[in-house]
C-alpha cells in the first residue's frame, strides 16, 4: 500500500478529487466554477475600489469591474479547462500502462 502525500488546503479545495481518477463534466464544470469565483471575484471588487478612489466616471466605475470579471473569468476558466484535460489524459495513460504491466 503506497502512502499518498496529503494536499494542502488549496489542492483540496480547487481540486477534491482522487489523483488517478478521470474527472467527469458535472466535475470539470464544477472545478471551473470554482476557479471563477476564487479568482475573478475578488480582482473585480478591487477593480471596483480602485475606478471609485480614483474618483472616475459612472460609466468607467461600471465598464471597468465588468471588463475584469470577462476577462479573469475566461483566463481562469481557460486555464482549469486545460487542467482537467490534462489530468484525464495523464490518468488514462496510466490506466492503460498499468492494465499492460497487468497482462504481461
Amino acid at each position: 500500500m503506497q502512502n499518498r502525500p496529503r494536499k494542502s488546503l488549496l489542492g483540496s479545495v480547487f481540486f477534491p478529487f482522487e489523483d488517478d481518477q478521470i474527472i467527469t463534466g458535472k466535475q470539470e464544470a464544477i472545478l471551473i466554477f470554482r476557479l471563477i469565483l476564487f479568482f475573478p471575484v475578488p480582482m473585480t471588487l478591487l477593480a471596483l475600489i480602485w475606478a471609485i478612489i480614483v474618483n472616475a466616471p459612472l460609466s468607467r466605475i461600471i465598464l471597468i469591474p465588468v471588463i475584469v470579471f470577462v476577462v479573469t473569468s475566461l483566463l481562469f476558466g481557460i486555464q482549469a479547462w486545460f487542467i482537467t484535460k490534462l489530468s484525464n489524459q495523464s490518468n488514462r495513460l496510466r490506466q492503460e500502462n498499468a492494465q499492460k504491466s497487468q497482462q504481461q
